[in-house]
């Protein structure tokens, strides 16, 4: 697994020497909220588009037990709603995807893992400032599906159906920003 994240990573900074703009990110807040992400987006194909390449890291602690999951995920964001149109600054909608490995445990005994996907329908705005950090403020909306854990014939549900989905993202951007 850890070589895998690796050759990702290192595709995406040797395909990205040639890219406009591109952007390195992390939401701390999502780690207070149980939920860490790493993010890379790519603007560099078109003017109101962007790409973004997500890694995610979770642990939440439920009444009946703990949920701990490792995943990635790909959003497409459109800036066609921001006043330049100039990806990837200001207002933007996206969509995306995230497919993440989940362990149940209960008791301190792994019980259960489960493969979850998850669509999601996010609004946002994204600063750039001159010194190259970002600031990327989101919120929306995600559905989970598949995210049922049956353990000695309880079913454990907390990852089904919509939940309210927000963060705030921290990064650097490289390229032609201003």
């Amino acid at each position: 697994m850890k070589k895998n994240i690796l050759s990702m990573a290192c595709v995406l900074l040797i395909t990205g020497a040639f890219a406009q703009t591109r952007i390195v990110k992390a939401n701390p807040l999502g780690a207070l909220l149980g939920l860490a992400s790493l993010s890379y987006e790519d603007a560099s194909q078109e003017r109101f588009m962007s790409y973004q390449l997500n890694l995610n890291y979770g642990q939440l602690s439920a009444p009946g037990g703990k949920y701990t999951g490792i995943g990635g995920g790909l959003d497409m964001k459109s800036y066609a709603f921001s006043r330049k149109k100039d990806s990837p600054k200001g207002l933007y909608v996206s969509l995306g995807i995230i497919f993440s490995r989940v362990t149940l445990k209960i008791d301190g005994e792994e019980t259960q893992r489960n493969t979850i996907g998850s669509g999601k329908l996010v609004g946002g705005y994204q600063l750039i400032f001159n010194n190259g950090f970002s600031l990327d403020l989101f919120g929306g909306m995600m559905y989970h599906f598949n995210g049922s854990f049956e353990v000695n014939r309880v079913t454990h549900d907390k990852f089904n159906g919509w939940m309210p989905t927000a963060g705030l993202a921290f990064g650097y951007a490289f390229g032609e920003y201003d």
